[in-house]
């Protein structure tokens, strides 16, 4: 495994953000742990979690992907992690 990058937040979490990180390592944990993860399947889920939150196509959603995305590693096509390793990845990102 090659670990991905975890970003500097250049601001702290919002609640919400750090409740949908969560979420999404809960799920990466939960459904298909040792399967590969990549960038189409990241946006994917912070657009989901997001829109789940906080509402179709709103500007609470927007802003929510967007820092949701911030604080989430970025994965490259040369990125071998499964979702597991991803999910503690994200769980690091919200201590």
């Amino acid at each position: 495994m090659e670990p991905t990058q975890t970003p500097e937040p250049t601001a702290p979490l919002s609640p919400q953000a750090r409740t949908t990180l969560l979420a999404i390592a809960t799920r990466l944990t939960e459904k298909r742990p040792n399967a590969s993860l990549d960038d189409a399947r990241r946006r994917a889920l912070a657009l989901t979690y997001a829109t789940n939150a906080a509402g179709f196509l709103t500007d609470a959603s927007t802003a929510l992907e967007r820092e949701v995305l911030d604080a989430m590693p970025p994965i490259t096509r040369d990125s071998k992690v499964t979702r597991a390793e991803y999910a503690d990845q994200l769980r690091a990102a919200v201590r």
